[in-house]
């Protein structure tokens, strides 16, 4: 799977994102990025493609990060993403959401071809190691192993 992703797109760039993508540009892929505020773009110049728009993020991306406040926000993500997402990407969801959210955003992916991982930030790390060894493990993870389904969803929620 490994061979596979060679494109990987990140939205939200705030403090948990920001050293998500951070991380994820050091690695020998291509790296699109995208934030509502310019300011949190323009730490990117130069390292990542800067995105002008959600939609952008997902074109041609074999994975996609979201990492941003609520589920509304990942809803619109969501939204602008899934139309222009290539059968076979994934989508990864770094923000906390319902696990109703969850299934619901599997449910349409599944829909047009795309992966979910439920991969929200866990441990009591500073923020800042957090996000280095978490994204790397998400990552290490995504190009190891199989994917989660809506099924797996179900299961987590379960405690299965």
């Amino acid at each position: 799977m490994t061979d596979n992703i060679r494109k990987i797109g990140f939205i939200g760039l705030g403090s948990m994102g920001g050293d998500q993508a951070r991380e994820l540009a050091k690695l020998p892929l291509e790296l699109t990025v995208y934030d509502l505020f310019p300011e949190a773009l323009a730490k990117f110049e130069g390292r990542a493609t800067l995105a002008a728009s959600i939609a952008d993020v997902g074109v041609d991306a074999d994975a996609v990060g979201i990492c941003v406040r609520d589920d509304t926000q990942v809803l619109e993500c969501v939204d602008a993403l899934l139309p222009v997402m290539k059968r076979g990407a994934t989508l990864l969801i770094h923000s906390t959401i319902k696990p109703k959210t969850a299934q619901q955003i599997a449910k349409r992916a599944a829909s047009v071809g795309v992966d979910v991982l439920d991969a929200k930030p866990v441990g009591r790390r500073p923020a800042q190691h957090a996000a280095r060894a978490s994204t790397q493990d998400r990552l290490r993870g995504l190009l190891t192993r199989p994917l989660c389904s809506e099924k797996a969803t179900e299961h987590r929620r379960e405690g299965r």
